[in-house]
């Protein structure tokens, strides 16, 4: 095969434009072998991702009955002499290098597989954000490309049976920064990569998660979405291989994996650096372009239209009437599972340039009060009214919060629900007095809560030696049809349990984050009189 290509003009991937007037073969190598999709518009189609020895990518396009004709070859980090494709000019948005044109295979696109035993190391270069960045990207459309060894496979959680048909699995990944991150692998993602990352998982295969969404899902953690790959054991060069860097460091990784470090918000969302935390009215108006952001201000408890407390499955988080000490089978998650007690509060936060109203619930809101969920439910159930007390005990603190903005519509009326993901005490309050107050100087008018009109601030990410193609996605800038008002949010789920968790995709209208379960005490505590 190799030699019945030696006759003809080898070309480089930026040199076949529509100007070439003649037969062309250029050689590639499969970086993305992609899957087969269900068309919107009916039929199938794979979608790949190619690299030449110079490093130019070009998107490959197969459809309908030609997918077919390809199911066994274009295989991942494989090398093909590919002649004659369909060029077809790609819009500039999808465009992942200098090269304007996708190629589009057919039954008359030649594709001869290059004989190797061993595929070279890829000629791209690569992008990666640091774990530690990923909250500058929570729940924006600006997807992210990260680079890990998998160190947890969980089984496999069937969403939606056929024809419908949606599977999910999470898987933790790590690198050198030591904050383990949940992976939700969806659909074919799961059915191809999810499999094969089961069968490896104990030799801590590498992986390079692309184009994956960073949500505010169990604190932090990653989602594929469509137009995802997840890249398992890819042959780069030893400045990118972590397998040296796993083996050496397997027993602390494993003990990182036995206290849960990746549901662990003291983990991954420590305290931040002063120029990621936002003036609140600022905050206010990037809502429209940037769901997820810190803030600092004052704490007010208003009054509240529910309880302090309220008692949910412990595994899907759904409320339930039940004693604190029940067993029971969850109509929602059709699992066995025990009562979990919550404790929760709509507070106000002020820094003086606007206020904003946000749910907090435990463990976070346990720092702030010194009374336990289950002493707090017991007072309840007696019949006392919490409010004073609990808002005596915050009337002096401040707060540093990873807040999250989500909306709703019921009954055609649009919905704002502010959470707070992540809360830090604030001690030094004399520094926020400071901080407000230069604040509200540079504010030249008071903000409230409403629909935001700037733009998101640049995408801020890590760079290896490599340049991979960065983050694709478009921010949303389509206007909201309902001005949002304030209501509670809720606060995050617990991660998974080795069980098969039952919730819905992100991506459906149905899927709710819920509250954390894993809970803190805290260092005092009062009884209630």
């Amino acid at each position: 095969m190799q030699a019945s290509t030696m006759d003809r003009d080898q070309w480089q991937i930026l040199d076949i434009t529509p100007c070439l007037k003649k037969k062309w073969t250029v050689l590639i190598q499969v970086l993305e072998p992609g899957h087969k999709e269900d068309s919107k518009v009916g039929g199938k189609f794979r979608k790949l991702l190619l690299v030449d020895s110079q490093g130019t990518q070009v998107t490959g396009m197969i459809y309908t009955n030609h997918v077919k004709f390809f199911e066994n070859s274009l295989m991942a980090y494989k090398r093909y002499h590919v002649s004659n494709a369909v060029l077809k000019a790609t819009e500039p948005k999808f465009r992942l290098s200098s090269y304007v044109y996708s190629w589009t295979f057919n039954t008359n696109t030649l594709v001869e597989e290059y004989p190797e035993s061993v595929p070279p190391p890829l000629q791209c270069q690569f992008q990666f954000t640091p774990f530690s960045e990923l909250h500058k990207h929570a729940e924006t459309e600006t997807y992210q490309c990260v680079r890990g060894v998998v160190i947890k496979c969980f089984p496999t959680d069937v969403i939606s049976q056929e024809p419908d048909l949606k599977t999910k699995k999470y898987v933790i990944i790590v690198n050198e920064e030591k904050k383990p991150v949940i992976l939700s692998l969806w659909n074919s993602i799961e059915k191809n990569e999810g499999r094969l990352l089961d069968q490896i998982c104990e030799t801590g295969p590498l992986i390079f998660a692309m184009r994956v969404k960073v949500t505010t899902f169990n604190g932090l953690s990653l989602s594929t979405r469509m137009g995802s790959a997840i890249m398992i054991n890819p042959p780069v060069t030893e400045d990118l291989q972590l397998q040296k860097w796993y083996n050496k460091n397997k027993t602390e990784l494993k003990e990182l994996l036995q206290k849960k470090a990746y549901k662990d918000t003291e983990i991954l969302l420590p305290y931040p650096e002063e120029k990621d935390i936002v003036p609140i009215a600022k905050a206010i108006a990037n809502f429209k372009y940037r769901k997820a952001t810190w803030i600092r201000g004052r704490l007010r408890l208003p009054t509240q239209d529910r309880s302090f407390s309220h008692t949910p499955c412990s595994n899907c988080l759904k409320s339930v009437e039940a004693d604190m000490n029940w067993k029971i089978k969850c109509q929602s998650c059709k699992m066995d599972s025990e009562i979990q007690v919550i404790l929760r509060a709509t507070v106000d936060i002020d820094d003086g340039t606007a206020s904003i109203r946000v749910c907090i619930s435990n463990p976070d809101i346990q720092k702030f009060i010194p009374f336990t969920p289950n002493a707090v439910k017991e007072a309840e159930d007696s019949g006392k009214d919490m409010h004073d007390l609990i808002a005596a005990s915050i009337q002096t603190m401040s707060v540093v919060g990873f807040i999250r903005s989500s909306e709703t519509t019921y009954n055609q009326q649009s919905t704002t629900r502010i959470s707070i993901v992540k809360a830090h005490k604030v001690t030094n309050n004399a520094f926020l007095a400071s901080t407000v107050a230069a604040e509200t100087q540079g504010s030249k008018q008071p903000h409230t809560l409403g629909q935001g009109t700037s733009k998101e601030e640049a995408t801020q990410t890590h760079t290896s030696n490599n340049t991979y193609p960065a983050a694709i996605g478009n921010e949303a800038t389509q206007e909201l049809k309902h001005p949002p008002t304030v209501s509670e949010g809720t606060s995050k789920g617990e991660p998974p349990s080795e069980g098969a968790l039952k919730r819905k995709h992100p991506q459906s209208e149905a899927y709710k984050e819920t509250e954390s379960l894993d809970g803190k005490t805290p260092r005092e505590t009062k009884k209630i009189k």
